[in-house]
């Protein structure tokens, strides 16, 4: 006999599933197929902000952006502290500030726009599906070493874009980044589309 009781299970140990509607996130059933679409799109010293590819599913894309950060020859110690303090991934919501974080927004070749970061509209997470485009923020995260640092973030777009040409806006003024502007040709992750494999499919 053992010397320990034993211990009683709860008749229904798992709470109920739910499901994350596909205008928040990408689905995590799919492989997507990453499209290099690759640029620095702002830069001040000590830190760059750059595209670093879209990752294209069935239903959408995902931006995957990354901030550089790497100490200057004549950065003091504070400058340091407060460039990371900004890349700090709770930070900007404490502040509840839109220069606090990257603000990201979409024009489709529609004429359709979305925002995304702190200031976006609030997606809804249940009833119905919405009816314009919708993108949200994720996978805030980096790492690095005294001198150099890499802080990435992801924006999920849904639906994925029309044929044609895509406007991508950012903005992080907490960093010194101004708003600006890129183009994207969509053609090239329309084709991407044809690829994307479903990971637990034969």
């Amino acid at each position: 006999m053992s010397f320990f009781p034993e211990v009683e299970r709860p008749a229904d140990p798992c709470p109920a599933r739910v499901e994350t509607p596909i205008w928040v996130r990408p689905p995590e059933n799919e492989l997507p197929v990453p499209v290099p679409v690759t640029t620095v799109l702002a830069r001040r010293p000590g830190a760059a902000l750059c595209l670093r590819r879209v990752d294209v599913y069935r239903a959408g894309c995902v931006f995957a952006f990354s901030v550089r950060a790497s100490r200057q020859a004549e950065m003091t110690d504070q400058q340091w502290f407060d460039l990371m303090d900004n890349l700090q991934p709770r930070r900007p919501f404490r502040r509840g500030t839109a220069e606090g974080s990257l603000r990201v927004g979409v024009e489709l070749p529609d004429g359709s726009k979305a925002i995304g970061g702190v200031m976006a509209h609030r997606y809804p997470l249940h009833g119905a599906e919405p009816q314009g485009p919708q993108l949200s923020m994720s996978g805030s995260g980096g790492g690095g070493s005294d001198e150099n640092y890499d802080y990435r973030m992801n924006a999920w777009l849904w639906p994925a874009p029309q044929a044609g040409s895509l406007r991508l806006v950012y903005d992080w003024a907490a960093l010194g980044f101004n708003e600006g502007s890129i183009t994207i040709e969509t053609t090239p992750l329309i084709t991407a589309q044809e690829n994307v494999r479903s990971i637990w499919a034969e």
